[in-house]
């Protein structure tokens, strides 16, 4: 199904303009209230209906086309954390911004659409949180009619403006954080064999942590594991109480992130009993897979097609980066599309770069995009 463009260049030059809006206004995480208000008062004026599910920030709302079932569309509204304060370092002002572009033009043309149009703005997506939180303030049961479909676009530095990609099978990694606390004796240095030092089995736990991907899984698998923080100890200089370790793992595909997890234990156990402390690990199971299936891939390729033309559209490498996005993907059918915004011919910094960018002209690809999804029948 297709429609009319009529407006649909309106509508980008406006989401342009949202984004400059937006990313002069960058938000911590949980505290995106320009932002959700930006995105509430463009909703009223242009008669999409909110479904409160009461949230101090992020916003969902939908477009009654008079329909059973709906197509949802999730976009986030945070900016990344940095010591100088929120910077939009990941172009989440540019998905809320093609969002609100894409459901301006929509709600002109409603009569033509073959699905109620759920609008999902998110809170809280870089610590990967906030689609948990929509989730327990009722927004499955709160929807109007049946989910067929849920859309996520998030732009990519490396594909070239212009471009999507299009990827079936897993796209972004599962993911969970470890803490690791080792419980000693403290005492003196000079006198060692009275205390229980909690930094060997910690510096020993590290050191065999890293033999988890490179010997406990296939070697083709994708998948890390990583070590990014150790508290212990104080200027003193002598044998503490406890040492806490802090990291993530990250895979794939459910079997390799299980066989971590499995490992992680193990290890913990046993670095303990070697060492005769005491242990204790917390796992947080983050995000699971984002995980396009063959049947979303069928009508998010058409979509592309209609959108932006086969010559336009590549396939890429998943990433071990996550994303809350398949926290909804485990309630509705889902696909996540890379869509490009880096400058063609030019060096474009990743995701979190202090001098990551989005080209001027992504607005009108991405909007192209959402309402094509939003068109397939």
């Amino acid at each position: 199904m297709r429609a009319n463009d009529g407006n649909l260049g309106e509508w980008i030059v406006k989401a342009g303009e949202y984004a400059r809006d937006l990313h002069g206004h960058p938000e911590d995480s949980y505290k995106e209230f320009y932002s959700t208000e930006l995105v509430r008062n463009f909703c009223r004026e242009n008669n999409i209906i909110e479904i409160d599910l009461g949230l101090d920030t992020g916003f969902v709302g939908y477009i009654n086309a008079g329909k059973d079932n709906c197509i949802a569309f999730r976009a986030d509204l945070d900016a990344v954390a940095t010591e100088n304060g929120p910077v939009h370092l990941c172009g989440h002002d540019y998905h809320t911004a093609t969002l609100m572009g894409a459901a301006g033009y929509l709600s002109t043309i409603r009569e033509q659409l073959p699905y109620n149009v759920v609008l999902i703005f998110q809170p809280a997506e870089e610590p990967t949180e906030g689609a948990k939180l929509l989730l327990t303030k009722g927004l499955m049961e709160k929807m109007p009619g049946k989910v067929v479909r849920l859309f996520g676009i998030h732009n990519r530095p490396e594909v070239d403006c212009g471009k999507v990609a299009v990827h079936k099978g897993p796209l972004m990694s599962e993911k969970a954080d470890f803490w690791v606390t080792f419980k000693g004796k403290p005492g003196h240095g000079g006198e060692p064999d009275l205390c229980i030092d909690p930094i060997i089995p910690a510096a020993q736990f590290i050191t065999g942590a890293q033999s988890i991907v490179s010997r406990n899984l296939n070697p083709l698998s994708e998948a890390v594991f990583g070590v990014y923080t150790i508290q212990s100890g104080t200027d003193e200089l002598n044998p503490p109480e406890e040492a806490v370790i802090g990291g993530t793992f990250r895979a794939l595909s459910h079997e390799a992130y299980e066989r971590m997890r499995e490992r992680l234990e193990t290890l913990v156990e046993s670095t303990a009993k070697a060492y005769e402390c005491e242990s204790e690990l917390k796992i947080i199971p983050l995000t699971p897979l984002v995980d396009n299936t063959e049947k979303m891939y069928e009508v998010a390729y058409k979509a592309a097609l209609e959108a932006l033309g086969e010559k336009n559209i590549v396939d890429t490498e998943p990433t071990l980066a996550s994303d809350d996005f398949s926290v909804l993907g485990q309630e509705m059918p889902a696909f996540y599309y890379w869509l490009g915004s880096g400058e063609p011919q030019k060096h474009s910094p990743a995701w979190h770069n202090p001098e990551f960018c989005i080209a001027d002209n992504y607005p009108e690809y991405a909007v192209k995009l959402l309402v094509s999804a939003a068109l397939q029948c």
